[in-house]
């Protein structure tokens, strides 16, 4: 029977990420992205708190994110569902679940054009993410 093991999260980073060292040398970059979880119902918006998930991602791309992303930054991420145990320093067995990215998604200007935009009050978003991403066809990422 075939197995799947995929996550695809798009959200905005919930704390600053943070890259470590493995004992080989490794860089790991570990962070949260919230999700919104608010929906319509009956014309007006329900809020719901967010859902979290912890993603941690290896290599050069860990290097990467930890240099050009910050808390609150929209991004998305691929990769798998990791559920692991391990011992707490006060000796307790603790479980954690996260995402093992492989791949980061985003686009630098039209994050940047978006927060411009927000920040300006302008209610063009749909039409001026369009063009940011008109314009940012030959980006490979």
């Amino acid at each position: 029977m075939p197995n799947l093991n995929k996550a695809d999260v798009m959200g905005h980073i919930g704390r600053e990420p943070e890259v470590k060292h493995l004992n080989n040398g490794k860089a790991v970059c570990n962070f949260s992205i919230a999700t919104n979880n608010s929906y319509k119902k009956d014309g007006e918006w329900v809020e719901q708190p967010p859902t979290w998930h912890n993603v941690s991602v290896f290599g050069e791309l860990a290097e990467v994110i930890a240099m050009e992303f910050s808390k609150g930054d929209a991004i998305r991420v691929e990769g798998k569902i990791r559920h692991r145990e391990y011992d707490a320093k006060d000796g307790t067995k603790r479980q954690v679940s996260e995402i093992l990215a492989g791949s980061v998604v985003y686009k630098p200007v039209w994050v940047r054009k978006v927060k411009e935009k927000a920040e300006s009050g302008e209610d063009q978003f749909i039409s001026d993410i369009q063009s940011v991403m008109d314009d940012d066809a030959d980006v490979p990422f």
